[in-house]
């Protein structure tokens, strides 16, 4: 048997059976390959084999030992027939069956900066009171990373998981997730969290922003006369913005987003939504001069935050871009005199705004697959 080519034709149909119009289908097939791999590779490589077909020198000691052992475990899962030649048809596999396992689910994938940005998606039931879906998290370990990860069923098909770097920075957003894209393949991904707003733009404290695209506004090459900027920018998929506008521009839209709150955590504006670019910087910004740096890059700048160039741009790398967005709510100006004082209830309001577009997209996803949900209607019942 020519190991190598057969595993390069489960990775090959792997790619062809997760495209967007199949990816459910074959939720089963994806997970079965990716634990029977994992028996030989070591935890955390079976998706990567699975993907990318890796082969790290350091680590696969016995390659094709190891590819032996894999494929004797695949093949009565799978059904694959032994074979020298790399097969032309897809590869048989049983059909998916609902709610046979979490890995079987359609994921959604929710990436937040920091551990407290997570607690509320996770934890708090002030941003999923309305939510008409019973939540039930459990954790697990990324262990490719060595960091935690939580996830919950949720309705009948799919599942939800939340995952953090817990430490801020466009580089730590990146490499988590790279890794959540390929370990989780989502058919949609949010990041949430809290950011900087632009005063200027009309944008206050507790104001909700969804962006356009994101972009790097300290990219460039530095000379003795100062920056000489490029931008480094990713867009955002209108559907999403549009989806946003549905919630934000909704008349109870202020309601909801108070609900729960004691006054005193409240942010004197009422709250609103905005739609436009996102400012992206490698430290946290104290500045006012910063954000008259990233509007002049930009003039319709509404937010500045550290990750969300990151999160789009590994999006758009793992294939993704068209099913990404992000939810942030603003905590300050970006000036010296920011402080915490909305942090909560921002951190609140973010989570929430989140459950009301993923219920939205709940119902245009079953609608489309001719199943009849009305989430989100009923999260905005009085």
């Amino acid at each position: 048997m020519d190991h190598r080519k057969l595993i390069e034709y489960i990775i090959s149909n792997g790619e062809m059976l997760f495209q967007k119009k199949t990816r459910e289908r074959y939720a089963q097939w994806y997970a079965q390959a990716e634990s029977a791999l994992t028996e030989v590779f070591g935890e955390g490589w079976g998706a990567l084999v699975v993907w990318e077909g890796y082969s790290h020198e350091d680590y696969y000691k016995d390659k094709d030992d190891r590819i032996a052992r894999a494929l004797d475990y695949l093949r009565p899962s799978l059904q694959i027939l032994p074979t020298s030649e790399q097969p032309q048809t897809e590869v048989q596999v049983p059909a998916a069956s609902t709610g046979v396992g979490d890995s079987a689910r359609t994921t959604v994938l929710v990436l937040t900066a920091l551990y407290d940005e997570l607690d509320h998606i996770v934890r708090d039931s002030r941003a999923t009171d309305r939510l008409p879906l019973t939540l039930t998290w459990k954790r697990d370990e990324l262990s490719l990373l060595k960091i935690d990860y939580w996830q919950t069923p949720i309705a009948e098909d799919y599942r939800i998981v939340a995952v953090t770097p817990d430490s801020m920075g466009l580089t730590e957003m990146a490499i988590v997730a790279t890794a959540c894209f390929k370990k989780f393949r989502p058919a949609m991904a949010a990041m949430v969290g809290i950011c900087a707003g632009r005063y200027e733009r009309d944008v206050r404290l507790g104001h909700i922003i969804v962006p356009t695209q994101a972009f790097h506004y300290q990219f460039g090459a530095r000379t003795e006369a100062g920056l000489e900027p490029e931008i480094r920018s990713a867009d955002v998929n209108s559907k999403y913005t549009t989806a946003a506008a549905r919630v934000g521009g909704h008349k109870d839209f202020s309601t909801w987003m108070n609900e729960g709150h004691p006054q005193t955590l409240k942010p004197k504006a009422l709250p609103k939504y905005h739609v436009g670019p996102m400012a992206c910087s490698d430290y946290v910004a104290k500045w006012d001069q910063l954000v008259k740096n990233a509007a002049d890059m930009d003039r319709k700048v509404v937010g500045i935050d550290m990750e969300s160039y990151a999160f789009l741009r590994a999006a758009r790398r793992c294939g993704m871009s068209q099913d990404s967005f992000i939810v942030k709510c603003v905590t300050d100006y970006a000036d010296k005199d920011k402080d915490d004082s909305v942090r909560e209830w921002a951190q609140v309001a973010a989570a929430r705004f989140f459950y009301f577009v993923l219920a939205r997209w709940l119902d245009d996803r079953n609608t489309s697959e001719g199943k009849g949900t009305d989430y989100w209607s009923k999260m905005c019942k009085p």
